[in-house]
């Protein structure tokens, strides 16, 4: 047997003995869980007093649990705080009902007929009869921050310490004393996650996953990437619950005190960028003031002192289009009388402290008429050279995709790259002696030309032709099966990117599974003519995205090729701030230069939160890097830090037979609703761990040069980076915005909305019922609504696959400057809310409340943009819409509030604790 062959065998008998251990381990684990299963006889359940009043407890009140599954037995409830009871009830109790008693018993004020709990182990009361089932965890929870402060030991840093997190009170005593070598630790006591984030020198941040939660303790370590040297004091739950969210070292083990530790105020600014001429000089600061509070917070520039921040409504002087919100605004006029790129820096500092982060400002000037016409003629003279030594198509379509040897035509197709590369060098030896260019140098590896114009900007020259495959599309595509039923995946989202060059093995591909997935109802945005402006937008609120395109290293990183979007001097002066901030270069392909996007394009254009939700699959060559350079995980950090949920790419030119494969199965995989890593490996059992098996010679090359398979150059891997356990949900997420608080955006996360839509932690002398309330209005100040059938207003919207769920509960209050004076008049605004199915069909729809029919009283401390200075409210309201007839199926949960007859006078709805049971 041939030593192809043999290593066809082999892997074949590795996956024969893999299903044999996995059959194996199955059973055994089976018999682990029913042990388990068997030896919990208890579950501690809770009761919190959810209500707005929080008057449960009032009077001394006694808390009784009744279990109606086990004859209806009875437990008096211990209270843990203000607002939470609990018990140990049996592990079966399931149909529970909840008695509110007076002190000594003789009377029932209150009853919950709580029904089946089933996984849950919570009880919410939102009021005197009702509520809704849900989990807590007795330990860290998803979203906790915790933060190491080493400002008092800062040695802790030395040796190039990496810093750690483990989630344990264990310390080196359980390890005798001695350093703990990770890889071999017992992972009970020590496995330790990497933590990296810094809220400034010398104070490291951790945001709890949901692998986290759970656990009662956790140190942090110092240490290399394989041994722990160092830990800390220990930081319990009970300690988080009383505030306490840092450790602070004070030598190198187990020393120090846990403490609070407060983040500085988050400034932030509508425009990070003016491009002169294009862009108004005038930039509206913003500071959630939440901690100071304070009315004299001082907006610095470069260290002067420039302005003043407001929370006074007044938008046309000081920027701030709400009054009483938290959000103290500040209005200023940029110098941009320069004459060359200008950076400035931003600050702000309450009663004379700096409390808030840095931020800056660029100043980019446009290109000059000289440096477009020395760009164009330096761009005509290579592309002149690209195209009289372009390499022939013949040798493009039939050489085998990696040149391994010089069998068949390789030969040929190695001179006409070397005459390619000859002429390419003396053209730009040329240039540089003209002065045209400021300087050039060759990567030998990538075999790419790395150019810079006189003016800074950067350009890569290839020598290679991207190869054309000769295979035929109908042998390569193969579908993966699935027992997907017909709109089964309606409600999700898609974006495909097919940023190659047009060819029919290419676009036949993405063109079959896109109407596959559209056919089974989910909404797909496909594009096959992807820009550099398309990308500025198009990623934001997809649950699925696939990037697939070329991609390659040159001088100013990885990037990845737009074979479209053509430079031009029309293209270059459109995205002259792009170019000039390196987000993009350009590159030749095909003979003519296009443009790449490098990994800060999607860090500026989606900020910290423009991914949430979203699972990206990229397919470009190199997209983390490659042998030779190393591993380089830029890209992935990027979307990863854009608020993705997992980045999958790949380590090394891939062949793209596999790569798509890959992505189509791990993504069908995923809606199969298994988490990303399970369906990461399912995808690379199905398809192998790297690319090796379809990167093979041909019979012939293997005949003549036994070595062929040495040759071939190393495989491509794919990696994945983000949330291993997260998985694509439809359950209603981010309703009580406790994930906004966690995260310091006002972007309402996890809904979709056109209008004015933010987060808000008060409003006047409205509170919400947790740390932050939605607020939609019908268009104030910066934020203007949207035009809704000849109105304006703003809709926040949903989109939730309802299994079970019989209940649609929320809390709002809305608030307007129409009554008094329009009350029973043609100005009457309305808040709305609508249950629609997938295709925007409404299903149900009440209007709650209108300017003419409701209830208004007097509030303090609110004064819109625009209308007068008085508002009315109607108070807080929860309310409970059935949706049981909605079963089983995707529908869109819509909140809308619109004005009806003009735009002067506004209304605005805040909503909270957003519900289903």
């Amino acid at each position: 047997m041939g030593e192809f062959s043999k290593r066809l065998f082999k892997r074949d008998l590795k996956k024969f003995i893999s299903v044999i251990m996995t059959i194996i381990i199955t059973f055994t684990g089976m018999n682990q869980l029913m042990y388990v299963n068997a030896a919990t006889k208890y579950i501690t359940l809770n009761f919190i007093d959810n209500t707005q009043e929080k008057w449960i407890g009032n009077d001394s009140a006694v808390m009784e649990l009744v279990d109606n599954t086990n004859g209806h037995d009875s437990y008096i409830m211990t209270k843990k705080d203000e607002v939470t009871w609990s018990v140990n009830v049996p592990f079966s109790a399931d149909n529970i009902t909840f008695n509110r008693y007076s002190q000594d018993k003789s009377a029932k004020w209150n009853s919950w007929s709580a029904g089946g709990r089933s996984v849950n182990n919570t009880y919410y009361a939102d009021g005197s009869e009702y509520g809704y089932w849900g989990i807590i965890k007795e330990g860290f929870h998803t979203g906790d921050i915790i933060y190491l402060d080493i400002s008092e030991f800062t040695t802790w840093e030395n040796d190039n310490a990496l810093m750690y997190i483990n989630f344990t009170d264990a310390s080196k005593e359980q390890n005798s004393g001695k350093d703990v070598v990770i890889m071999g630790s017992d992972k009970s006591l020590y496995n330790p996650i990497l933590t990296e984030c810094k809220s400034k020198e010398y104070i490291y941040k951790y945001i709890v996953t949901q692998e986290d939660e759970g656990a009662g303790a956790l140190r942090f370590w110092r240490g290399n990437d394989a041994t722990l040297w160092n830990c800390s004091t220990v930081l319990s739950y009970d300690d988080y619950l009383k505030g306490l969210n840092c450790i602070k070292v004070s030598d190198w083990n187990s020393s120090g005190s846990v403490c609070h530790y407060d983040e500085e105020e988050s400034l932030s600014v509508s425009r990070d960028e003016i491009l002169v001429g294009r862009d108004s000089a005038t930039v509206y600061f913003y500071i959630d003031a939440l901690k100071s509070d304070s009315n004299n917070i001082v907006l610095y520039e470069n260290d002067i002192a420039i302005g003043q921040f407001y929370d006074d409504g007044d938008y046309e002087n000081h920027g701030d289009d709400i009054k009483g919100d938290g959000i103290y605004s500040a209005k200023y006029t940029i110098d941009i009388n320069v004459t060359d790129d200008v950076t400035y820096c931003y600050h702000a500092e309450s009663d004379g402290q700096i409390n808030s982060n840095e931020i800056t400002i660029d100043i980019i000037m446009p290109f000059t008429e000289k440096e477009l016409t020395d760009m164009e003629y330096v761009n005509n003279t290579i592309s002149a050279v690209l195209s009289e030594y372009a390499i022939p198509d013949s040798l493009c379509e039939v050489l085998p995709d990696f040149l391994q040897n010089d069998i068949g035509n390789a030969k040929e197709y190695k001179e006409a790259a070397q005459r390619k590369y000859n002429a390419l060098d003396k053209i730009l030896n040329s240039l540089l002696d003209e002065g045209m260019i400021s300087e050039f140098y060759y990567d030998d590896v990538n075999r790419v030309f790395n150019c810079t114009h006189l003016n800074g900007i950067v350009f890569g020259v290839f020598v290679d032709d991207f190869l054309k495959s000769s295979s035929d599309y109908n042998e390569c595509m193969e579908m993966s099966e699935t027992t997907i039923e017909p709109l089964q995946y309606s409600g999700y989202s898609a974006l495909i990117l097919n940023m190659f060059e047009d060819t029919a093995y290419r676009r036949k591909y993405y063109e079959n599974f896109v109407k596959e997935w559209l056919n089974k109802g989910m909404d797909v945005y496909y594009d096959d003519y992807v820009t550099v402006d398309d990308l500025k937008t198009c990623l934001a609120d997809k649950d699925i995205i696939s990037l697939s395109g070329h991609g390659g290293v040159l001088e100013d990183g990885l990037s990845i090729g737009l074979a479209d979007d053509i430079v031009t001097e029309t293209s270059e002066i459109h995205y002259v701030d792009d170019l000039k901030t390196k987000r993009i270069t350009y590159c030749n392909l095909n003979n003519q230069y296009v443009f790449a996007v490098t990994a800060d394009f999607f860090t500026h254009y989606y900020g910290n939160e423009g991914l949430s939700g979203s699972f990206i699959f990229s397919e470009a060559c190199e997209f983390l890097g490659n042998s030779e350079f190393g591993f380089d995980h830029t890209f992935a950090d990027a979307f990863i830090s854009c608020s993705a949920e997992s980045v999958i790419g790949f380590h090394n030119s891939v062949m793209a037979n596999y790569s798509r494969e890959l992505m189509l199965y791990y993504f069908e995989q995923l809606l199969t609703g298994i988490t990303t890593s399970e369906a990461f490996n399912s995808a690379k059992k199905e398809y192998g761990l790297n690319d090796y098996e379809y990167r093979k010679p041909s019979f012939i090359q293997y005949l003549f040069d036994r070595d062929a398979f040495e040759k071939m150059g190393a495989a491509a891997v794919p990696y994945m980076f983000g949330n291993s356990s997260a998985v694509i949900t439809k359950e209603l997420q981010n309703g009580t915005w406790e994930m906004n608080a966690q995260r310091f955006t006002q972007k309402p996360l996890k809904w979709k909305y056109s209008g004015d839509a933010r987060v808000l932690s008060k409003l006047g002398e409205i509170e919400p019922y947790g740390k932050r309330m939605v607020f939609i209005s019908t268009g104030i100040g910066s934020q203007s609504g949207v035009s809704m059938s000849g109105t304006q207003g703003t809709m926040l919207t949903q989109t939730v696959r309802n299994t079970d769920k019989t209940t649609l509960k929320f809390s709002y209050d809305v608030i307007s400057e129409e009554p008094m004076e329009y009350v029973n008049s043609r100005f009457d605004d309305k808040f709305e809310v609508q249950i629609l199915d997938f295709r925007d069909n409404i299903l149900y729809s009440q209007v709650l409340e209108s300017v003419n029919s409701s209830n208004w009283n007097t509030v303090s401390g609110i004064n819109f943009d625009g209308g007068d200075n008085t508002a009315f409210h109607t108070n807080w309201k929860t309310v409970g819409i059935d949706i049981s007839s909605y079963q089983n199926q995707v529908v869109k949960v819509r909140f809308l509030v619109y004005d009806v007859g003009d735009s002067a006078y506004d209304t605005a709805v805040v909503l909270d604790n957003i519900m289903w049971s």
